[in-house]
This record gives structure tokens, sequence and C-alpha cells, in this order.
């Protein structure tokens, strides 16, 4: 049985997901377009601030699309990035089957879709633009992580 919507996930000539326009000022390379996603059979959760979703070493066993609020990324005491609506958190422990890189904690009420191995493996399979996308937002991490990186964004500019 699918969890997926019969809606189409598929890129525009932009490569971008579900009409996303690149010209739109408010895109953001490192989120999803959640239009999708909530129509899709996942489980959600609801969390507090201050709530952690997982912890730094956690084993990975689910990601994250955060449908509303704010998820701190955290790591050694130190805020790595602020995801908001549309934001993929908890990949890179479920794609490599390592543990978690960082500790995912809410900053303020949010809403999750918990998007487990099976149905990751699932929409990765039935929506192969899904997995471009993860590799999208997981590159513009790398690229945002050191000044030289975000000089290379396709989003930068010299006022940054």
């Amino acid at each position: 049985m699918s969890f997926w919507p019969e809606a189409s996930y598929s890129a525009n000539n932009r490569g971008c997901i579900l009409g996303t326009d690149l010209t739109n000022s408010a895109y953001d390379p490192l989120t999803l377009d959640i239009s999708y996603f909530k129509a899709a059979g996942l489980p959600r959760k609801h969390v507090t601030p201050g709530e952690t979703l997982f912890l730094e070493d956690d084993a990975g066993d689910c990601i994250y699309i955060v449908l509303s609020g704010t998820i701190n990324i955290v790591t050694f005491g130190r805020e790595l990035e602020d995801v908001g609506p549309g934001g993929v958190i908890g990949e890179i422990a479920l794609i490599d089957d390592g543990l978690r890189s960082a500790s995912a904690i809410a900053a303020e009420q949010s809403e999750v879709l918990v998007v487990d191995r099976d149905a990751f493996r699932e929409l990765v399979r039935d929506k192969p633009q899904f997995a471009l996308d993860v590799m999208r937002i997981m590159a513009g991490r790398v690229r945002q992580s050191t000044p030289e990186g975000k000089k290379l964004s396709p989003n930068w500019s010299p006022d940054q």
C-alpha cells in the first residue's frame, strides 16, 4: 500500500519540485514544497518548544519534513541551522545507516511528518525527483557550511 498521493511529484523546467519558480525571491533551495507531502498518509508529530526530535549519535530510522514551526539543528552546543517549513532533517543517518550527526530540537511549536525507512525508499523508487531534491538540499547545506562554499551557491550575492 502506498502512502503517496496520486498528485504529481515532478520537476518543472528549472529542476524544482511541484512547479516552484526560482524567480520567486521567497524560493529556498534548502526546502521542499510541502503541499505534496501534506496529502500523504504519513504520521505527523507535534513538538513543543525545547522538545527533542532526536539526539546526536542516535540511530537514524526516519527523516522528518517540517510542516510548521522551526527546528534547531545543533551539535556540541553550537547551532548549525534553523529548519522551517519544507525543511528536511535526519536524512544523512537514514541514507547511510549511520548515527545522527547532530541533534534536532524544536525552537517553537512545530509539526513534522515522519518518513520511516520503508516510506523513504518507496518515495525514492516511485518519485525519483524526490531523491534529487534531497541531494540538492544536502549539497546546499554543504555549500553553506563554509564561506568559500557560500560563494559557489546559486543564490549567493556579494551582500551576504
